[in-house]
C-alpha cells in the first residue's frame, strides 16, 4: 500500500473554518427557532452560554471567522495580482499571525468572565 505525498494530505483550513462557521450559524438558528416553542426553552438554552465549554467553542468560532475572512482576502489578492503568487508563503504567514494576534485577545474577552468566577 502506498501513501500519498504530504502535499496531497494537507488540511484545507479555509474549508474547516467555513464548516465551523456554518455549524455555528445552524446552532444559532436552532436556538432562535426555540422562540417558536416559547421563551422558556430559549432562555434555558441561552443560560448554557455561561458554560466554559461553550465559551471555548465561541473562541473557536472567533478564530475560524478571523482565519476564514483573512484567507479569503489572501485569495482575492492572489487572484487580482498574479505577481503576488511568489509571495504566497509570506502572505500565508501574515494571515496566521494576524489571526492569532486578534484571536487571542478576543478569546480572553470571551473567557474572562468565567475566569473571574462570575459565571461559575
Amino acid at each position: 500500500m502506498t501513501t500519498a505525498p504530504v502535499a496531497h494530505r494537507r488540511v484545507r483550513w479555509g474549508a474547516v473554518a467555513g464548516l465551523v462557521l456554518f455549524a455555528y450559524a445552524v446552532a444559532c438558528s436552532g436556538a432562535l427557532a426555540l422562540l417558536l416553542v416559547g421563551r422558556g426553552p430559549y432562555n434555558r438554552v441561552s443560560e448554557l452560554g455561561g458554560n466554559l465549554a461553550l465559551r471555548v467553542g465561541g473562541c473557536v468560532v472567533v478564530f475560524a471567522a478571523l482565519f476564514h475572512a483573512l484567507d479569503g482576502l489572501r485569495q482575492i489578492v492572489l487572484t487580482a495580482w498574479p505577481a503576488a503568487l511568489r509571495r504566497d508563503p509570506s502572505i500565508r504567514t501574515a494571515v496566521a499571525f494576524v489571526t492569532f494576534a486578534l484571536g487571542i485577545p478576543a478569546s480572553l474577552v470571551i473567557v474572562w468572565p468565567f475566569v473571574q468566577g462570575r459565571l461559575a
